[in-house]
């Protein structure tokens, strides 16, 4: 057996795998990634990055590497019943930038790009994804985990703290590690998805929307990368789903039938495939020293877009818990706190999804199913109920569960720990440049935001008590103030945004960890966070 050479063993290699070893390994934790295909996914599946992910991208320093292989999202061209074009529309309104909320809007990045760029940003921490590695057998004990490993037809025992998985709705380490995945399987319902060449005049400028009048119902949008590709997704009476996915002379007929577009010529077929419905979620989302995160802890209708993006905060909000662990500087009841925030979550999720897909599947269904609400942003997504945040500015409005924890929170009038960081841009520090918050945020720390300078000693006392590495503070409107977090709001953005918290913490996701109203309050917080007297 190997002897314990990394600190967490990530299976699948997926974008929600690779968000979660980046995290890791940015925090100097050792991460080994294996997957158990050979060849790296390619394709358009997964495409649709939230506002709140590309928060998270600019939390890991690779937003400006993400948005080289972005796109903005067509504009949707529907078609009537006749082949002829009818009107232009926006899936989900764009909205305008504001202070608080600089990325408003989704972008649109094709899988295989966004894992590319994940996995060469792990190279620059040493990690490389090994492919063909498969999860056999999962063993515990207190000191760790045995996972047995299949390459080529020989097996590999290796020892670490912690598993994370990621490997997908199929992936074996949820069974391994006997985690039931409660829900449902609709098989009536289904559609074709992929990625194909077409021939013909169907432009590369909009996303196609196609139903007929027996509610066959086509769409299409370029892919703007790849000459004469297009990603395409069907449902229909008359679609025979099988046969579409492997039967190109067939598939060419019934799109110009729904079409009614008769210079259709399907080219090459990359990745068709046939899927059908899964609504499910775990019961549990960890097994000892196993995490089950991404599509293998909850599975959906892909038409809300949620499935990545849900991942990437499943990755998020777990990876720095397990670096405060492992750097032993958090106790293991610190980890269960992930279920305790990211199930009501999903739970959530899983209705605004399957309401999507019931309206969108539904036969007749009517145009405006295919409009996606702001919800999908995941911009008000929250933990307000969590037991490791602490709100002291709103102390006598109370969450006490998750209900509603995937999208209601926007919709109120008032910032509570739990929500969402709100950005704040210009902000002047002592080199008399200009930033933002999220440029101060990372994966790899704690914000401490301090409103109140008279506050700074008493803050600054007691965050001797806690890990100095793993905690940044900054201080507003500190007159004379030299110190290298000190900045000017010079525009009142973030007290704006902050409310009326004297100080305020923001986690390593992005997440307002506490509002407090003085240096009392911050104890108690980072107490609840961290073992007690473990200043670094």
């Amino acid at each position: 057996m190997s002897s314990q050479l990394s600190n967490v063993l990530v299976i699948g290699a997926g974008p929600v795998g690779l968000i979660t070893a980046l995290a890791l390994a940015q925090n100097g934790i050792s991460v080994r990634v294996v997957d158990k295909a050979k060849d790296f996914a390619v394709g358009q599946r997964g495409s649709g990055i939230s506002p709140r992910t590309l928060e998270a991208y600019r939390l890991l320093g690779i937003y400006d590497e993400m948005m080289k292989v972005a796109h903005e999202y067509p504009d949707v061209l529907e078609w009537n019943q006749d082949g002829k074009k009818l009107r232009v529309s926006q899936m989900m309104a764009r909205v305008e930038p504001t202070p608080d909320t600089p990325i408003p809007n989704g972008k649109r990045v094709a899988q295989e790009d966004t894992m590319a760029v994940l996995r060469a940003q792990l190279g620059k921490y040493g990690v490389t994804v090994e492919p063909g590695m498969e999860l056999v057998k999962v063993e515990q004990d207190d000191a760790g985990v045995i996972a047995t490993l299949l390459h080529d037809g020989i097996s590999e025992n290796i020892r670490v703290a912690y598993v994370v998985a990621a490997d997908g709705a199929k992936g074996p380490t949820r069974k391994l590690v006997g985690i039931p995945f409660l829900g449902v399987s609709r098989e009536e319902i289904g559609m074709l998805v992929g990625d194909l060449e077409l021939f013909g005049s169907l432009d590369r400028v909009h996303w196609h929307k196609f139903q007929d009048a027996n509610s066959n119902w086509i769409r299409a949008r370029a892919v703007p990368e790849k000459p004469n590709v297009f990603f395409l997704s069907s449902h229909g009476p008359d679609l025979d789903l099988k046969r579409g996915a492997s039967d190109t002379s067939y598939l060419q007929q019934y799109i110009r039938a729904v079409t009614k577009q008769d210079d259709i010529t399907v080219g090459k077929v990359l990745t068709l495939q046939e899927w059908r419905m899964n609504v499910r979620i775990v019961d549990r989302f960890r097994a000892g020293r196993v995490f089950i995160a991404g599509d293998a802890a909850h599975v959906h209708s892909p038409l809300g877009g949620q499935g990545l993006n849900t991942g990437a905060m499943d990755a998020m909000n777990l990876a720095w818990k397990l670096v405060a662990v492992i750097k032993g500087v958090a106790t293991d009841k610190l980890l269960n706190t992930y279920e305790e925030e990211r199930k009501s979550v999903v739970s959530d999720m899983l209705q605004f999804t399957n309401g999507i897909a019931t309206q969108t599947f539904k036969i007749g269904a009517e145009s405006s199913a295919w409009t996606r609400s702001r919800a999908g942003t995941q911009l008000a997504m929250h933990y307000r109920w969590s037991s490791v945040v602490r709100d002291e500015v709103n102390s006598g409005i109370k969450t006490a569960d998750g209900a509603g924890a995937y999208a209601t929170s926007g919709a109120d009038e008032m910032l509570r720990a739990g929500d969402r960081a709100p950005d704040a841009p210009e902000l002047v520090g002592v080199n008399s440049k200009a930033t933002a918050l999220y440029d101060i945020f990372g994966a790899t720390h704690h914000t401490v935001l301090v409103f109140e300078p008279a506050l700074v000693d008493a803050v600054s006392a007691v965050l001797t008590r806690f890990p100095s590495d793993l905690i940044r503070t900054i201080v507003f409107n500190a007159s004379g103030a030299s110190l290298p977090g000190a900045y000017d709001d010079t525009a009142g953005h973030a007290r704006r945004a902050y409310g009326s918290a004297a100080v305020a913490v923001v986690r390593p996701d992005g997440v307002v960890g506490a509002l407090l109203r003085g240096s009392e309050g911050l104890e108690a917080y980072f107490g609840g966070i961290f073992s007690a007297a473990v200043a670094v």
